[in-house]
């Protein structure tokens, strides 16, 4: 699992609604569908590579084409998944900032009370 850097509520301030678990789990699988593109889209790579060794002609054109297609296919899996991963970090990140106002507005009630009170 990816570990998400949270930021915890002090002693009496509100605590900000997020799912922090649910964060970690959505990078690991990120991460685990990212490392298993490119395994794959390295070992057919390697197998094409290997299978098209002095092959010419239409088919082989065709071939290349299709190895194109797949290629593309890849890089915009791998796009989205960078994607998704930007966007739940950035969740946590808008989620850290809401708990440190949070905390900030705590800290504040605490030394307006401590005035108040003549402390």
């Amino acid at each position: 699992m990816t570990a998400v850097v949270r930021v915890r509520p002090i002693d009496g301030a509100a605590t900000v609604a997020f799912g922090y678990d649910a964060a970690e789990a959505a990078l690991g699988a990120l991460a685990a569908a990212v490392a298993a593109t490119c395994d794959h889209g390295g070992a057919w790579r390697r197998a094409a590579g290997d299978a098209v060794i002095g092959w010419q002609g239409a088919h082989r054109d065709e071939f290349d084409r299709a190895c194109g297609v797949l290629d593309g296919c890849t890089q915009a899996a791998l796009d989205a998944l960078a994607a998704a991963r930007r966007a739940v970090l950035g969740a946590v990140d808008e989620a850290n900032a809401q708990q440190v106002a949070y905390n900030v507005a705590r800290q504040r009630a605490v030394v307006d009370a401590a005035r108040l009170a003549g402390l």
